[in-house]
């Protein structure tokens, strides 16, 4: 295992800007930066829904449910 910071390998980057992005929309509400990436994510599971959890609705697919912030959970 070699460690580096993600500003000594420009793949650490984009995984970094990625992860990031959707940080960004659930702690800010902000969707902009998720919104450049949004083609990339397959996926974005929602951790805090814990209602719909045992359902299995807490996550977004790209084509039928897409990711929204207004639909996501609050953090906590």
């Amino acid at each position: 295992i070699e460690t580096l910071n993600s500003s000594q390998d420009f793949m650490l980057q984009v995984v970094d800007y990625a992860n990031w992005s959707v940080q960004r929309a659930f702690e800010r509400g902000e969707m902009r930066y998720f919104n450049f990436l949004r083609d990339k994510f397959e996926l974005v599971w929602d951790i805090f829904d814990k209602n719909n959890y045992k359902g299995g609705c807490n996550f977004y697919d790209r084509n039928r449910n897409p990711f929204e912030i207004k639909k996501a959970s609050p953090l906590g």
